[in-house]
Formats: structure tokens, sequence, C-alpha cells
């Protein structure tokens, strides 16, 4: 994959890419512990100002409904639990990297963030409803979903008028824009982080075939929980993209058109999906909002 990259400077800054802060690396692999020390999760919290002062802000607002002013960590812990935790932890940091490298890429740094953290809870609301075995990392691979894109800021400014051509004149899917301008696409540089990150191999694969399910669905060597994840990453995706349009049908126009294939293969008729698009236009926004407020 990375053999074709046209410009070798992406390689080169791939390959300078922070590793994962050790905070949130021991953060996720202790929640990730079947018997998680909630007494140790407060103590790598405390390591980190931003991250303590944002769960105790969190747990003392009236979105949780504390009945008395929570003054320990371990108490704000215990209030929002170890899930929101890590949502919580990951999403500032997803944050916090999108927003000093993202700022020259097709619009504002903080439409990338509401994008990214979008596709992550309606993500993981997809993979609770249809009950995926890998439901529990559909949050973190939305979240990563478009983190291939700060490889590509700087290289993607001076080629915007070939993109738009690509795209609005030839018909080119976005990915396919990318491939044919530097030989990679932002998923396949997003899995590449991914794997810096320690991720899993199914989330890997979900940020880098978001764009190309139908590729990795028809293999049959592939799990099928990692096809699930695909998907619903695609899907959520898709869904995210939609939220600015009218109707399902109109994804069509996009660039980033959702396959319909992928929704038979999770079994989802055109009556469940409408359901579903519509409950997430009328539950998403307020939901990021009230999330977003809590990061600030």
């Amino acid at each position: 994959m990375l053999d074709k990259v046209l410009d070798k400077r992406i390689i080169s800054r791939l390959d300078k890419f922070e590793p994962l802060p050790d905070v949130l690396r021991r953060l996720r692999d202790e929640i990730a512990r079947p018997n998680t020390d909630h007494a140790q999760v407060a103590a790598i919290v405390r390591e980190d100002p931003v991250i303590y002062g944002r769960i105790m802000k969190l747990s003392n607002s009236s979105s949780v409904g504390a009945k008395q002013q929570i003054r320990s960590i371990e108490q704000a812990i215990s209030l929002v639990g170890l899930d929101f935790v890590e949502k919580l932890v990951f999403s500032l940091f997803a944050a916090q990297t999108l927003s000093g490298a993202y700022a020259n890429f097709q619009g504002e740094a903080k439409g990338l963030v509401k994008q990214s953290i979008a596709t992550a809870v309606i993500a993981e609301k997809l993979a609770r409803l249809l009950k995926i075995q890998l439901a529990n990392e559909a949050y973190s691979a939305g979240l990563m979903h478009d983190m291939g894109k700060i490889v590509l800021n700087g290289f993607m400014k001076p080629k915007q008028s070939e993109l738009k051509q690509m795209i609005c004149e030839d018909g080119l899917h976005f990915s396919e824009a990318e491939r044919t301008l530097f030989g990679i696409t932002h998923a396949e540089l997003g899995s590449e982080i991914c794997r810096k990150w320690e991720f899993s191999d199914a989330t890997q694969c979900a940020v880098r075939y978001h764009h190309d399910p139908l590729t990795l669905l028809g293999v049959p060597d592939v799990a099928l929980a990692t096809k699930q994840l695909v998907a619903v990453i695609h899907i959520a995706d898709a869904m995210v993209n939609s939220l600015l349009i009218r109707t399902l049908a109109d994804i069509e126009r996009q660039a980033y058109p959702m396959h319909y294939e992928v929704m038979e293969f999770l079994a989802m008729d055109e009556k469940t999906t409408e359901q579903f698009f519509e409950m997430c236009r009328t539950t998403v926004e307020p939901m990021l909002a009230e999330f977003l407020g809590m990061m600030e």
C-alpha cells in the first residue's frame, strides 16, 4: 500500500506521526481489563489535568443529574461510568489532534471534529441496534475514520482545483480522486495511524475500508465481526454526510456515496434505514451539542 504513494513526503509525515500518549494507552488498557480497578483508572486520570478537569466538570453538570456535589475523581468516574470516561478521553484527544492539523483541509477544524464525533455516535447507535459482535469498538472506529486526512493536510491544498474537477466534473468519488493525486487515500493512511496507536485489527480494517466496504465483504477469510464493523462505519459516515441533505437517495450525489449492498449485508431493509436516518436527524444534533459542550 505505502509503496504506491506518489509523494514520498507523505510517508515521511506518517513516519513522524506521534504515538498514542502513554496516559491514553494505559487508560484504555485498564478499562479493557475484565476486573477494572476504578482506583487505578482514577490514578491515571489524575496524571492529565485536562482529562481530570473535563470529567469533574461533567460529573457536576445538570445533564448527569448528581444529587450532591461531586468532589473526588473516584466519585466522578463511578457516576459517569468507565465507558463514558473512555469515550470522552479519546474524543478529547482526537479533537485536539484534528484541530491542530486540519485547519487548511476542506474547511474549519471544528467541522471535522464535529463530523468525527457524530460518526462515532451514530456508529455506536447502529452497532447496538443491530447487536453486532464488535459493537464496543464502533465508537472508536467512527472517531478514527477520517484521521488519515491529517497526513494529507498541506499536500491537499495545492490540489484543490484538481480535486474539485475530479469530483464535480469527472464524477470520481473523493477517495478515487485522492488515489489519483497521491497514490493513497486518507482511509488507508488512517488505518496506518490506527496501527501506530495499537487499535485492534478490526478497527484498522473499519477505517481502511469505510469508503470501500464491498472490497472487504467479499473476502471469505475475513471474520464476520470485522465485516460487520466495516459495514457499520461505512453507513454511519454516509449518514453523517446525509444530515445536510433531505433524502436517502440524495447520498448517491455525494462524493461519499453509500453502498446499499452493505445495508443488505447487515439485514437492514429500506424502512428500517429510513427510520434510523430520521432518528439520527432528530437526535444527533442535540447529543452532539451536549457532548461538545462537555469537552469545552
